[in-house]
């Protein structure tokens, strides 16, 4: 389960991120912090 502070940070991320636009995605819990999970989504695609 992800908090809501996380999903809040995912969502404050993306929208500071223009590579994001567009793209779809699955938010889970995990180790990563927040900025480079979203930067590593930018570079993969």
């Amino acid at each position: 389960m992800i908090s809501r502070t996380d999903v809040a940070a995912v969502v404050v991320a993306c929208l500071h991120q223009p590579g994001t636009v567009g793209h779809t995605f699955e938010v889970v819990a995990g180790e990563t912090p927040v900025a480079q999970a979203v930067d590593q989504l930018t570079t993969q695609s």
